[in-house]
């Protein structure tokens, strides 16, 4: 049985009359809206626009060679040149410098840019979907998008132009990866996900009076929440203050359902856990969804100022700060130690023995201590199981806060005198907001030939990073445990436990 369709009528919805027109629209259309997929409407798009980029276009002088296609190909040279100088313009210091952008939006009650096609100056603050605006009329209408892969920022805009179903990409210089013009087609796709939706009312009635709100993408995995989320925050002085101070019209709403984040008056900032783009009134606000690739000091202090408040008042802390301790954190499911009984008993004793250091085992983080990861194939339970155990060396100088929360965590990692983990997503913790003095350890494969094996203490990704120390590849055996190697799980060898205490000795 098919869903039938109701939509709210605004004025103007004619204006989106070129989705109807694209071939397979209909059938799409008359699928229940419950089992219809993101990637199908995606496919819509993909099956009948063609996505041109800069990074690219050399491969298209090598294909067209008539007179016909030199005149299609020069127009779309036209178009290409008329995106990267709105995107120079909209971001003259690069992509992770925001005011420009946002003051754009601030000054005209919307993005103001002169359109590729009729030469004349726009304004739209008509929004289809995250960072998607609908200009113009006709055969002059296009959609302005920002889209690129989650891992980036505003590398990338894109034109499209309904009347001949074609895209227009820039990338921005310095960012070779044939993946970011793609990704249009899969916001084009939530876009249309959500049109067919018979729940969402979209008003695109042109230039009206709107309530601009600065908000961020708020990601699920702890990393890329902070990395590629909140860190879109760096650029704008003061989290926006300064915006606000000069634009009545802008509001700051920090979206933060990982990390804790510092809020108040003085920063001229709101806060809530999660606010998707079509939970926003659309007539009455246009919602710009910042992101980034590039993690601030302010960023990671007003995380780390936040996990501190937050942490008092729920009475979490725990005495522990009247002398030294290491932060050992676990990891359990894969990429995991298969001696780390002997390899940890043997570690802990060392400290133990040979510093005045405590010990604190850290692991995986929960609200509620019975959940389960939201990684595959991490086991919280396996990890409480041998935390305990190694509380048993010395109770009375080991301590366990494997599955406390993340605002807890962050808290005692602030507190160490150093961390040593394994790598992966809690770097984001240690490194990206604490910047602690961290030993990482993992398989050989990672260790060896990871291409981000150094993202955690990168400076182009976290300003002023620390730089990490890393176990030799050479006291690291692998096994077999995963079709993806950098996942297998590993022996450490004789001698790692001594690399380890070398570290702890030297900070």
């Amino acid at each position: 049985m098919f869903s039938i369709i109701t939509k709210k009528i605004y004025p103007g919805n004619s204006r989106l009359d070129f989705i109807e027109s694209i071939p397979g629209f209909q059938l799409l259309k008359e699928k229940e809206h419950c089992s219809l997929k993101i990637w199908e409407c995606a496919k819509l798009f993909e099956v009948n626009y063609q996505v041109i980029s800069n990074i690219d276009l050399d491969s298209h002088v090598e294909r067209e060679t008539s007179d016909a296609d030199y005149d299609a190909l020069s127009e779309r040279k036209s178009v290409l040149v008329a995106a990267g100088r709105i995107y120079n313009d909209l971001f003259p210091k690069g992509s992770s410098d925001l005011n420009c952008y946002i003051e754009n939006f601030a000054t005209n009650n919307g993005l103001k840019i002169i359109s590729p096609f009729s030469g004349k100056v726009e304004i739209s603050n008509t929004t289809l979907s995250e960072n998607m605006y609908l200009f113009g009329e006709g055969i002059n209408q296009f959609i302005v998008c920002f889209s690129s892969n989650w891992k980036y920022g505003f590398v990338s805009l894109q034109i499209v132009h309904p009347s001949t179903r074609m895209v227009y990409c820039h990338v921005d210089k310095g960012y070779k990866d044939r993946r970011i013009p793609m990704q249009i087609l899969r916001d084009l796709g939530i876009f249309l996900h959500r049109y067919l939706s018979p729940d969402f009312a979209l008003p695109v009635q042109g230039l009206k009076n709107k309530k601009i709100i600065l908000t961020n993408f708020n990601f699920p995995h702890i990393g890329h929440n902070l990395w590629n989320g909140l860190s879109g925050w760096s650029s704008l002085v003061g989290f926006g203050r300064k915006l606000r101070a000069m634009y009545s019209q802008v509001e700051s709403l920090v979206q933060t359902s990982v990390f804790p984040f510092v809020v108040g008056e003085e920063k001229g900032l709101s806060v809530t856990t999660r606010k998707i783009f079509s939970e926003f009134d659309l007539e009455r606000e246009m919602p710009i969804f910042l992101k980034g690739d590039f993690i601030s000091r302010e960023v990671a202090a007003s995380i780390s100022q936040g996990a501190e408040e937050d942490s008092k008042k729920k009475g979490q802390i725990r005495g522990l700060f009247d002398s030294d301790f290491i932060l050992l954190s676990l990891r359990s499911g894969n990429r995991t130690v298969i001696n780390e009984t002997s390899f940890f008993t043997n570690l802990i004793e060392k400290i133990l023995s040979k510093t005045s250091y405590k010990v604190v085992i850290d692991g995986m983080n929960t609200s509620d201590i019975s959940s389960e990861s939201s990684h595959k194939n991490i086991s919280l339970q396996e990890e409480l199981l041998f935390a305990k155990g190694l509380v048993e060396i010395d109770p009375s100088r080991i301590f366990n806060i494997v599955g406390c929360s993340v605002q807890e965590n962050l808290v005692y990692a602030n507190a160490a005198k150093a961390v040593v983990a394994p790598w992966g997503a809690g770097l984001a913790k240690y490194s990206w907001v604490c910047n602690k003095p961290c030993f990482v350890y993992s398989n050989k494969k990672t260790l060896t030939s990871k291409p981000d094996l150094r993202i955690y203490d990168s400076s182009s990704v976290r300003e002023g990073a620390r730089e990490i120390d890393y176990l030799c590849s050479e006291l690291v055996q692998d096994v077999d445990s995963y079709s993806d190697p950098y996942r297998n799980n590993f022996y450490l060898l004789d001698g790692a436990s001594d690399r380890v205490l070398e570290f702890i000795k030297r900070v």
